[in-house]
């Protein structure tokens, strides 16, 4: 069969423009249906670890639910979660999100995408 796992990509910040943060590379992260991915600082409770002051122990999370071809994020976090075009996701609800939004937190727009 062609099923392909969902995808978080984290695009590597060596430059502030996303358009060039693609250049760079990205580090896929594949995603189980209805598994819950946590991004967040602390080591215990996130599954992809950052360092930054701006950034949440659980900072947000993100899950795929095949059915509806969705994701959902839900932000978890004292400074936010923002979509591409700055709007930011509203707080511990579950934000649907089609395949190929962009979104980013933290000091420097750390930019993800989910394909």
């Amino acid at each position: 069969s062609n099923f392909l796992l969902p995808v978080l990509k984290v695009f590597e910040m060596e430059s502030h423009s996303v358009a060039q943060a693609g250049v760079h590379g990205a580090i896929s992260f594949p995603m189980f249906p209805c598994e819950k991915l946590v991004l967040g600082t602390s080591l215990q409770a996130s599954n992809i670890l950052f360092h930054d002051p701006k950034i949440s122990r659980q900072h947000c999370m993100v899950e795929y639910i095949p059915e509806q071809k969705m994701y959902y994020i839900t932000d978890c976090s004292t400074n936010g979660t923002f979509l591409n075009d700055g709007r930011r996701i509203p707080e511990n609800t579950p934000y649907p999100c089609a395949p190929l939004t962009r979104f980013y937190f933290g000091t420097n727009r750390q930019m993800f995408e989910l394909v």
